[in-house]
């Protein structure tokens, strides 16, 4: 997950929004279901990395050594909020580092929080600001994970305040204190790839939400 590259981000609104969604506690106040094509995702090809939606879910597939697709639902900024997404885990290349999960906090593609899984059972904690990348929770094991290639995990972000409470699985795995946008942060969904990456590696996302507690 080191020395990534953002690559993308997401325009304008979702034209519908469902009152409720059993998968994402609290009022629903953003939700892709991936069914169709929404206007607010990027859906160009780039050399090294692709976003295709069909069938119910959106598939990142990455073609470059250590390289991301980071999409964000541009201006559309939350405070206090769970963010929820399921993510199957590559089922092709080998498991290592290769990292899919939910993007948080961001104020723009060159400034967010990453909440990702690996096929071998460890989360992470990542900040992009000012060019650099950090790392407020290093790789860590949880057993709350289903591990293996090719296997789905649900992952949720509660943020209140500066602080970011992690779950997967309904499990809560972590807290950690932050720094969230003035007005609120954007969300989304990144696929990340290792060092380790000899041909391509895809990334299963379906229901994505925001919700308000």
């Amino acid at each position: 997950m080191h020395n990534r590259m953002t690559t993308a981000l997401l325009f304008g609104l979702l034209s519908q929004l469902p009152v409720a969604a059993a998968t994402c506690p609290g009022t629903v106040v953003l939700q892709d279901s991936f069914n169709t094509v929404n206007p607010a995702l990027n859906l160009t090809p780039y050399d090294s990395a692709t976003l295709k939606i069909q069938g119910g879910r959106a598939e990142i597939s990455v073609t470059k050594a250590q390289f991301a697709r980071v999409e964000i639902y541009s201006g559309l900024r939350y405070g206090d909020a769970n963010v929820c997404l399921t993510v199957a885990t590559p089922s092709t290349d080998t498991p290592q580092k290769q990292d899919g999960g939910i993007v948080f906090w961001a104020d723009g593609s060159a400034s967010h929080y990453t909440f990702e899984i690996t096929p071998e059972g460890k989360f992470s904690i990542a900040q992009l600001s000012s060019g650099k990348w950090s790392y407020p929770v290093h790789l860590t094991d949880s057993p709350a994970i289903v591990q293996g290639t090719g296997k789905t995990n649900t992952l949720r972000v509660l943020t209140k305040g500066s602080t970011a409470t992690l779950f997967i699985n309904d499990q809560q795995v972590g807290v950690f204190d932050g720094t969230p946008p003035a007005g609120g942060g954007m969300v989304g969904f990144v696929g990340d790839s290792s060092d380790q990456l000899t041909g391509s590696v895809s990334f299963d996302f379906t229901n994505f939400a925001v919700a308000i507690p």
